[in-house]
């Protein structure tokens, strides 16, 4: 989850395949900025994952990187996301155990926003 929580909203917003986490080094940030905080959530969770988020998300687009993510298609196809499910998880649980998510809540609300423009 927390992967795709790093490179789906990041994608939705820029309307660009999953390569921009590598290529733009505004779009890595914003992405190890979401790995931050989910490590933050599952740690005070007591959750142990099996492999480095922060690794995973970039091997991920790496092999991935001429691909769409999921968020993107629904917002070119303006369809409702995924993102209360991934990037919206991650904040409630993160309220839940006193973790501040900033960077995930306003990429939750990006994507909301882009789903409701997407409508009209």
């Amino acid at each position: 989850m927390i992967v795709n929580a790093a490179i789906n909203p990041v994608t939705a917003i820029l309307r660009a395949r999953n390569g921009v986490i590598l290529e733009d080094p505004n779009a890595r940030a914003l992405a190890e900025a979401v790995v931050r905080e989910g490590i933050e959530v599952v740690n005070r969770l007591g959750i142990r994952l099996p492999s480095d988020p922060l690794a995973e998300t970039l091997r991920v687009a790496e092999t991935t990187r001429d691909n769409k993510s999921s968020m993107l298609q629904d917002v070119l196809n303006r369809r409702r996301t995924e993102v209360d499910y991934i990037n919206g998880a991650i904040v409630i649980k993160g309220r839940e155990v006193g973790v501040n998510t900033p960077v995930n809540y306003v990429l939750w609300l990006l994507v909301k926003a882009l789903e409701v423009s997407s409508y009209k």
